[in-house]
């Protein structure tokens, strides 16, 4: 006979907790703040093309619009999200909005403000004077919206969506720095424009051309966005400073209409419109006439009597 042995089992048996085989009721609470699922920004593109832009290898035309919603923690520090660093008086990040948002690149019917220059005709004009430099928005809590025609734009823009303030901030910055180190190239090639073939370039150069000395050509800089053809504005309407444009264009109708209510609601008009009545019906307006043309006539007259006076010698 054999014996048969205790094997003991292996696989420790966990407890279950209390009410684990009965149905309940789940709670899923998405996350917020900067790792919230929620859209809040969307754009609608639509592009064109035609034969003879393929022809000519012509870049399409396209036209974008965005919105956007900006929220508190992407400009403040708020409880569960600090990691702004520069930090305003007014408790708010400094992040300034793209170039087709600045006050120089805005029409001013739609809030725009040009650069203040200093006009040489003033009698306090200083050619040492610098002109105050213009003013710089920066992105705040609320609502935006964006609109191009040029394709380089809708390109920036596609890319851009992925970007926080901070990279956005970083990305334009490098690029400015791109675009200033091409236009530096450019001016150290005009100035050695004549020395390419007698072979003064391979020799030490100045000082401010040291920095290309052995032809470091730069990689030419990404298209700068047409500020003519691009515009972001906000819209709040606190700052949306239209409608106070439009406000002060149709005020002089707002009174005229107002004095008009206010005077056929009181009478006026109708005690007007009846002594008119009254007046027409009357010899009134024949005397006044033919007053009018009798002095009209004698006017004539001695005008014509004045020049037979001086034709006599």
């Amino acid at each position: 006979m054999s014996s048969s042995k205790h094997e003991p089992n292996t696989q420790k048996e966990l407890r279950k907790p209390a009410f684990a085989y009965f149905p309940g009721i789940k709670i899923y609470n998405p996350p917020q703040g900067p790792f919230s699922p929620k859209t809040d920004e969307w754009c609608i593109t639509y592009c064109t093309q035609s034969i003879g832009g393929r022809a000519h290898r012509k870049l399409p035309n396209c036209r974008s619009v965005c919105i956007r919603k900006v929220f508190p923690h992407e400009v403040r520090n708020i409880i569960s999200f600090k990691q702004h660093q520069t930090i305003g008086p007014d408790g708010k990040a400094k992040y300034p909005l793209p170039p087709e948002g600045q006050p120089a690149n805005i029409p001013r019917i739609l809030g725009g403000k040009p650069p203040v220059t200093l006009d040489e005709d003033d009698e306090d004009y200083d050619p040492r004077q610098q002109p105050p430099p213009p003013e710089t928005r920066h992105w705040d809590e609320g609502w935006y919206v964006w609109s191009t025609s040029t394709f380089n734009s809708t390109m920036k823009k596609l890319v851009s969506m992925s970007m926080d303030f901070e990279n956005l901030r970083r990305h334009e910055e490098k690029r400015e720095k791109e675009r200033a180190r091409w236009i530096e190239y450019q001016q150290f090639v005009e100035r050695n424009a004549g020395h390419r073939d007698s072979g003064l370039l391979n020799k030490p150069p100045e000082e401010q051309d040291s920095k290309w000395y052995g032809l470091k050509v730069p990689p030419p800089p990404m298209p700068a966005v047409d500020t003519t053809r691009t515009i972001l504005l906000p819209l709040s309407f606190d700052s949306f400073t239209i409608w106070d444009r439009i406000s002060k264009f149709l005020d002089p109708t707002r009174t005229a209409l107002s004095l008009t209510h206010d005077s056929i609601t009181s009478g006026e008009q109708k005690r007007f419109a009846l002594n008119l009545w009254e007046k027409a019906l009357s010899n009134e307006p024949w005397v006044l006439a033919s007053r009018t043309f009798g002095r009209a006539y004698e006017l004539w007259k001695k005008s014509d009597d004045d020049d037979e006076e001086r034709r006599t010698p």
